[in-house]
């Protein structure tokens, strides 16, 4: 069994016991008492945002593509996302794990080649980590107004944004300077010795030379990035707030901030679909700020309904490309075994 296995058992394993210790804390019973009053007024502008957040990343990576002269539609664009956040979802990888996707998915559909392709997902990723610290620093701000607020997460949250912050300034450094910071970390691992890796570092050193470009040269189109990274934020609290309302709950801006920046920290946390560690965040808070820790658990188990409905589409998706991909090659494969046959076939002579 390799490492990359264990550590997903061993993440589900405890993700699985905080999930079921706080479901038998709480017990269903409870639970029951809040779906039962659901108000369901407020699920169609939910359901609507649950889909815009979608539509905002697609037309944020066809930004970062136009600065790469690279074309997409819009709806290919649209279905890599969902696609690719579906794989991130399922593994253990703090929501990158389906960026390999979307560059093998815009270069067999789009036909975007793949070393633009890779820049312009991790630059895409790099204006949403850029954003996700925006957001991270005013909800630190705002833990620090809230009066009651453990001191412990407030600890938590600011080391996370100092990490986070340290990191992209770093990668923004050494990219616009030339120094290579994803050469230097290959170095730095040793993936030097695997022959695999080894083969990939002119590749890397290109993308990297593209980020430095994008970074010094396409200020616009980083600006527009991150305004729809901010749009996406605030779709994001609107969402929450649709779904809070069905409760019969109304949180204040500072409140609601909070619950969003805890939840997107937690998705940092290498456990599919941060299992177990929502449930224990969100009923923590929920707990603090309503005395209702049953609440939180049933809004985050709502949640993961809606992640349900998108990992089950994005696969879906997944299969309908890959169906597509092999049924490419094998025609292909056929087309090419006819075309030989008719080539080695002797031509009749004519009778006339």
């Amino acid at each position: 069994m390799n490492k990359k296995r264990v550590n997903l058992i061993v993440s589900l394993i405890i993700g699985g016991l905080l999930f079921f210790g706080v479901l038998n804390y709480y017990g269903l019973g409870s639970l029951g008492e809040i779906y039962k009053n659901i108000n369901l007024i407020y699920l169609a502008p939910y359901l609507f945002l649950t889909m815009f957040v979608f539509f905002i990343n697609a037309w944020r990576l066809q930004i970062v593509l136009g600065a790469y002269k690279e074309k997409a539609s819009f709806w290919a664009l649209l279905r890599q996302n969902i696609a690719g956040w579906a794989v991130s979802a399922v593994t253990p990888s703090a929501k990158i794990g389906g960026e390999p996707l979307k560059v093998y998915m815009l270069k067999k559909e789009n036909n975007i080649g793949w070393r633009n392709g890779s820049s312009a997902v991790l630059m895409d990723k790099f204006i949403e980590l850029f954003g996700s610290l925006f957001f991270g620093l005013l909800g630190l701000l705002v833990l620090f107004l809230v009066p009651g607020m453990s001191i412990v997460i407030k600890s938590i949250v600011a080391v996370v944004m100092l990490i986070s912050f340290s990191v992209l300034a770093v990668v923004y450094y050494m990219t616009v300077r030339g120094k290579g910071p994803f050469t230097n970390l290959f170095t730095l691992l040793r993936f030097y010795r695997i022959s695999r890796f080894k083969k990939l570092k002119g590749m890397v050193k290109d993308i990297e030379k593209k980020m430095a470009i994008f970074f010094i040269h396409h200020k616009k189109e980083f600006f527009l990035g991150f305004i729809g990274y901010v749009l996406y934020g605030c779709a994001t609290y609107w969402e929450f707030k649709f779904l809070l309302m069905m409760f019969g709950i109304d949180l204040g801006f500072f409140e609601l901030i909070i619950v969003v920046v805890v939840w997107g920290i937690v998705n940092l946390v290498p456990v599919p679909v941060g299992l177990g560690f929502h449930e224990v965040t969100q009923s923590g808070l929920f707990e603090v700020m309503q005395g209702s820790g049953s609440t939180g658990l049933a809004f985050t188990l709502l949640v993961r309904l809606r992640t349900l409905f998108f990992i089950i589409l994005g696969f879906s998706i997944i299969s309908h490309f890959t169906g597509g991909e092999v049924l490419k090659k094998y025609g292909k494969e056929d087309l090419d075994k006819k075309s030989k046959k008719s080539v080695g076939r002797k031509i009749p002579k004519d009778s006339t």
